[in-house]
C-alpha cells in the first residue's frame, strides 16, 4: 500500500513539473520571438510568391480594351504597344524575363515602361532612322543623341523624363576621330540657354560622361551607334542607356548602366 501511495505521489509531482515547464516555455521570450520570426518569414515568403505570380500574370495579360486601342494607334506607329523580351543578358551574364510597353511622349518621342522579374523601370526615347535611343532610370533621367561630327564636335538632341520639351547641346573643343576628352558645353532648352563643361572617358566598351553645369552636374553613360554617341543621363547611379535596332516586329537591343564597363543584351518582339 505504501509503495502504491508513493508511486502515485511521484506521478503527481511529475505532472505538476510538466505543467510548470509548459508554462515556462509559453512565457519564454526567445521561444515567442522565434515563433513570431518564423511566422513572419512564412508570411513574407507567401507574399513574395503571390507578388511574383501577379507580376508574371500582369506581363502575360492581354486586356481586350487595351488591345483594341493599341491596334488603332499601331496602324500609325508600329512602335507603340507591348513588346516581349525574347533574349536578354545582364552585365553579369544572367538572363531575365518581362515586357516593355511603348507609348507616345509628345509628337516625336516615346515613353517606355519595363516590367520584368529583375525590376520595373521607366525610360524616354528618341528615334533616329531605324534606331531607338533610350535613356532610363527611376527618378530624374533622360537621353542625349550626339551626332559625331568630323571636326571633333558633337551635336546633341536631348529629352528629360519630367518634361515634354526638347533640348539641344553642342560639345566643342574635342579632337577629330576621338570621342574621349574635355569639351565645352553650349546648350538650350526652349528659350533658356546654359553653358559649362563635360569630360568624356572610356571604360571597357562604354563611355562615362561627367557634366560640369550650374547649379548641379549630372552624369551619363554612352554607347556608340553608327555616327552617334547615345547617352543615358541622370543623378547618382540609377540610370542607363539602351539602343534598340528596329527590325520589323523585332528589336535588337544593347544596353548598359551608369559606371559600368560593359554592355548587356535585350531583344524584343511585338506582341500587341
Amino acid at each position: 500500500m505504501k509503495r502504491t501511495l508513493a508511486f502515485l505521489g511521484f506521478l503527481g509531482a511529475m505532472a505538476i513539473l510538466l505543467l510548470q515547464m509548459r508554462g515556462y516555455f509559453g512565457r519564454n521570450p526567445r521561444a515567442n520571438n522565434y515563433k513570431k520570426k518564423y511566422q513572419q518569414q512564412t508570411t513574407n515568403y507567401q507574399q513574395n510568391n503571390n507578388e511574383e505570380g501577379q507580376e508574371v500574370a500582369k506581363l502575360a495579360e492581354v486586356n481586350s480594351a487595351d488591345s483594341t486601342s493599341g491596334n488603332t494607334n499601331n496602324q500609325a506607329d508600329p512602335i507603340l504597344g507591348t513588346w516581349k523580351i525574347t533574349k536578354s543578358f545582364n552585365l553579369n551574364g544572367a538572363s531575365y524575363e518581362g515586357a516593355v510597353k511603348f507609348s507616345k511622349k509628345g509628337d516625336e518621342y516615346y515613353q517606355l515602361q519595363w516590367n520584368t522579374n529583375a525590376g520595373s523601370y521607366q525610360g524616354v526615347a528618341i528615334k533616329k532612322g531605324q534606331n531607338l535611343f533610350v535613356g532610363w532610370g527611376n527618378s530624374t533621367y533622360g537621353v542625349v543623341a550626339y551626332k559625331i561630327n568630323k571636326d571633333g564636335t558633337l551635336a546633341g538632341e536631348w529629352i528629360a523624363s519630367q518634361s515634354s520639351k526638347v533640348g539641344t547641346e553642342k560639345l566643342s573643343g574635342g579632337q577629330p576621330g576621338v570621342i574621349e576628352g574635355k569639351y565645352k558645353v553650349n546648350g538650350s532648352m526652349g528659350e533658356k540657354a546654359y553653358q559649362g563643361g563635360i569630360t568624356v572617358t572610356k571604360t571597357g566598351t562604354v563611355y562615362q560622361l561627367d557634366w560640369q553645369l550650374k547649379p548641379d552636374g549630372q552624369k551619363g553613360v554612352g554607347i556608340v551607334v553608327g555616327d552617334y554617341l547615345v547617352v543615358g543621363w541622370g543623378f547618382g547611379t540609377s540610370f542607363g542607356v539602351v539602343n534598340y535596332a528596329i527590325k520589323g516586329n523585332k528589336m535588337l537591343g544593347r544596353w548598359t548602366i551608369g559606371a559600368a564597363d560593359r554592355e548587356g543584351i535585350e531583344n524584343l518582339e511585338k506582341v500587341k
